[in-house]
């Protein structure tokens, strides 16, 4: 959840609570898969997770860029 924080004096979140949310769904995902044999595996979860792929991928991609921009405009002219 470090990324999603803000860092006061620091730096803003990374991503956004909402980013956070979508993509701990992969990771338990991640975790279930390779602590489980395949065939334990829900296909329905998979479908699942692949057509929300592109909406969730939008909102990290859109929170990834803002945070770019407060990088590059903290870097000192460097």
């Amino acid at each position: 959840m470090a990324v999603s924080v803000e860092r006061p004096g620091l730096r803003p979140p990374v991503i956004s609570e909402a980013s956070y949310k979508m993509l701990d769904q992969y990771r338990s995902f991640r975790h279930l898969f390779r602590h489980l044999y395949t065939h334990h595996i829900d296909p329905g979860r998979i479908f699942g997770l692949m057509e929300v792929l592109g909406e969730t991928w939008s909102v990290v991609r859109e929170d990834l860029a803002r945070f770019l921009a407060y990088l590059e405009s903290n870097d000192g002219g460097n």
